[in-house]
């Protein structure tokens, strides 16, 4: 069972998530965390709110925004997965880079959360290794293509319900498939 898995099925109601990201460019919070102390003060105060887990990201999840190489997310990360998760909270890591969560997961993160499903397969034998949870979320392409959130040409889907269903199924399918037990799949 994953440590999310436990903390979950202990509580039997939802976890607050607080959000922390590590780039110049993030809609919600750019910029402003780059300097460790100040994403320390701000890792601290989402804790003392409440925040059971928190979500680090090096690389901006907002519409245009450009890859990010793994390497430049390791350097923005730094050892912030590392203190993050000794200070008892659980620890998310935001990649879609088998690289990067190899080395959150290291570092003592719980959870990998990856907007993209293509390496759904990676993350999931990565994730199973490390007795983690992988949370897969969708998206049809990369940020740097996307015009928005919910911007997309409408002959693309032919029913968005059941075609994004059956894109997240599918990656679901290849995540298990890598080794990844079910209750660790989100």
């Amino acid at each position: 069972m994953t440590p999310l898995r436990a903390r979950l099925d202990a509580r039997k109601s939802a976890l607050l998530m607080g959000i922390l990201n590590r780039t110049p460019d993030s809609f919600s919070d750019g910029g402003r965390f780059l300097d460790d102390a100040a994403a320390l003060a701000q890792v601290d105060a989402m804790i003392a709110e409440g925040a059971e887990l928190i979500d680090l990201g090096a690389e901006s999840t907002r519409p245009g925004a450009e890859a990010v190489p793994a390497r430049e997310q390791l350097a923005r990360l730094g050892d912030l997965v590392r203190v993050v998760s000794r200070r008892g909270t659980l620890v998310s890591i935001d990649t879609t880079s088998p690289e990067v969560a190899e080395r959150a997961l290291r570092d003592g993160a719980a959870v990998v959360n990856s907007i993209s499903l293509e390496p759904a397969a990676e993350l999931g034998a990565l994730a199973a290794k490390h007795g983690a949870a992988l949370v897969l979320m969708h998206s049809r392409g990369p940020m740097s293509a996307m015009a928005g959130f919910s911007v997309y040409a409408d002959e693309a889907y032919g029913d968005v319900v059941a075609d994004v269903a059956r894109e997240w199924l599918a990656a679901a399918d290849r995540a298990l498939a890598a080794g990844l037990p079910r209750e660790s799949l989100l």
